[in-house]
């Protein structure tokens, strides 16, 4: 049984984890209140059995969790079952949060520090390494907004939701042609790259665009933010903002329009 001890503001984050994990091991070895606990169980008596059956546990360090009394109550009596059971206590530090002073001499997953993809495939390392090659749930802890900048042009904004993330190769991508396009970084210093051609994507479409790297990571609240202007003042299409998840392999970032401008 693997069972995942968090507080229900953290769900956005841990409940793609946990649908991962019971794709991979099935509904019935995956602890996890939103399907383990149903309305009228006695909440008490169904942790009890869920800790009772745990062979890994992982406790989500949050903010949130460390101010949830039940959390709490989980996290301590799995470390009790730990000194007398064969259970793996596997704490998974998921924002800036310290973790409890008994637990800072556990070794613990730093999704926070890491990023998402990299703390999943930690998590199945510890069950069994070979799942960590199955296809991850869908999120991303990244996220781009565009907003109606000043002379005509458009400003993306760049983020990370939830953690830190260490890796900044990017390619911007749209259809027009690369010489018409004015791109500045507004926030931060960038290693720019060679510009694409007539780069073809999954869905047939055709884009042209340009590689570029960040200096730092992309942090909480420290967005990053891009200017594109078409130089003839014309609308630019189908702009994109490519992700590298891996060596020569590239991921579509979600974009969203903000009706306001940034000044």
């Amino acid at each position: 049984m693997i069972f995942l001890s968090h507080n229900f503001k953290d769900k956005e984050i841990v409940e793609p984890i946990a649908v991962r994990l019971k794709r991979a091991y099935g509904v019935s070895n995956v602890f996890y209140d939103s399907w383990s606990i149903s309305p009228g169980d006695n909440i008490i008596g169904k942790m009890n059995t869920g800790l009772d059956n745990a062979e890994y546990f992982f406790y989500f360090i949050s903010e949130n969790s460390l101010k949830s009394k039940m959390v709490d109550l989980e996290w301590q009596s799995a470390l009790f079952k730990m000194s007398k059971d064969n259970i793996k206590f596997i704490p998974v530090k998921i924002d800036k949060s310290i973790p409890p002073t008994i637990l800072l001499s556990t070794l613990y997953i730093d999704m926070y520090s890491n990023g998402f993809e990299v703390a999943l495939r930690q998590i199945f390392d510890v069950i069994n390494d070979t799942n960590t090659k199955e296809d991850m749930s869908t999120f991303s802890n990244l996220k781009v907004s565009f907003y109606d900048g000043e002379d005509n042009n458009y400003v993306f904004q760049l983020e990370a939701k939830y953690f830190y993330e260490p890796n900044t190769r990017f390619i911007l991508c749209y259809s027009n042609l690369n010489e018409e396009i004015e791109f500045k970084i507004l926030t931060d210093s960038v290693n720019v790259g060679n510009e694409i051609n007539n780069w073809e994507l999954n869905n047939g479409l055709k884009v042209n665009g340009r590689y570029f790297s960040l200096f730092r990571g992309v942090e909480p609240k420290f967005p990053i933010r891009i200017s594109l202007k078409h130089k003839n003042n014309l609308k630019i299409n189908d702009v994109l903002l490519m992700w590298a998840v891996k060596e020569n392999q590239f991921e579509q970032i979600p974009i969203s329009y903000e009706r306001r401008s940034i000044r």
